[in-house]
């Protein structure tokens, strides 16, 4: 009984792996690695395929962001406006996205 509760969440598991492939990061060494990779992340930055036109993030400061600058998401930065220009956020790599929000930038308004 014991060996088939572990096969089925071994199964499980597979499972959600192989339909939750988005929040794997991609290793690459070249462009064309990335070709099966949704477009924007089918650039290998890092290593790693994403999105080379996303900003990277700046580092974290108390200086605020003028209108036009790039400001990270997770509250390090912050625009001196108060607010991002609306759709101008992006990540880097796709697994970020509604993760850690790690390589994800916005511009400030």
């Amino acid at each position: 009984m014991k060996t088939r509760r572990i096969a089925a969440v071994l199964v499980v598991l597979a499972a959600s792996f192989l339909t939750n492939t988005e929040r794997v990061w991609a290793i690459c060494a070249i462009d064309d690695d990335c070709s099966g990779q949704p477009a924007p992340y089918n650039q290998c930055v890092n290593n790693h395929c994403g999105n080379a036109s996303c900003p990277a993030p700046p580092p974290a400061s108390p200086v605020c962001i003028p209108s036009g600058g790039v400001d990270d998401v997770l509250f390090n930065t912050n625009c001196c406006s108060g607010a991002a220009v609306p759709g101008s956020t992006c990540c880097i790599y796709q697994a970020d996205w509604g993760g850690t929000w790690r390589s994800c930038s916005q511009i400030c308004a």
